[in-house]
């Protein structure tokens, strides 16, 4: 119940921003597919696609050449949206300064998955240390909604009064 309450508050703190990072990496990759795979490779793919292999699973990786004139293929971001690749592999090169415009996106967002599994941590931890809905009512409402305790289920206050009374009577 607290992981839960704890979870639904991260998605909703966090996941229109992530959304947004993950929406930001697919027109970046978009971009980069429409820079580096050929026009008329672009235009055959959307035509016939059904007759063209394409992969979701494709991924973009940087070029680097080095003082040789050897290139090296270093990194990879997974493309975010369904391109045409060559037959033989499944990725398409970019060079550094593209790759790395996509990367810091790619960072971002998973800076952000970051922050919202801490926050989600941080959220349970506290509604695990104060363990009644009395104390979480008290010491964090905000979190009270997102606690399912059906009515007919939460257990009645205790009575310490009464109690109290019963006991200073045995005395």
């Amino acid at each position: 119940m607290a992981y839960d309450a704890a979870d639904v508050m991260a998605e909703k703190a966090f996941s229109s921003k992530i959304e947004r990072k993950n929406q930001e990496l697919t027109d970046k990759v978009t971009k980069l597919v429409i820079k580096y795979v050929p026009a008329p490779v672009l235009a055959c793919a959307k035509e016939y696609g059904d007759y063209l292999g394409s992969n979701n699973n494709a991924v973009v990786q940087k070029l680097t050449t080095d003082s040789d004139g050897h290139q090296h293929v270093y990194g990879y971001i997974p493309a975010t949206t369904s391109i045409p690749v060559p037959y033989s592999c499944n990725y398409i090169k970019v060079d550094a300064k593209d790759f790395e415009s996509v990367e810091s996106v790619r960072n971002e967002q998973n800076n952000l998955i970051k922050e919202r599994n801490d926050f989600r941590d941080k959220v349970f931890n506290a509604l695990m240390q104060l363990r009644t809905v009395k104390k979480v009512e008290e010491e964090f409402p905000e979190a009270i909604e997102y606690l399912d305790i059906p009515v007919e289920k939460q257990l009645p206050s205790l009575m310490l009064n009464d109690i109290r009374t019963i006991v200073s009577a045995i005395k």
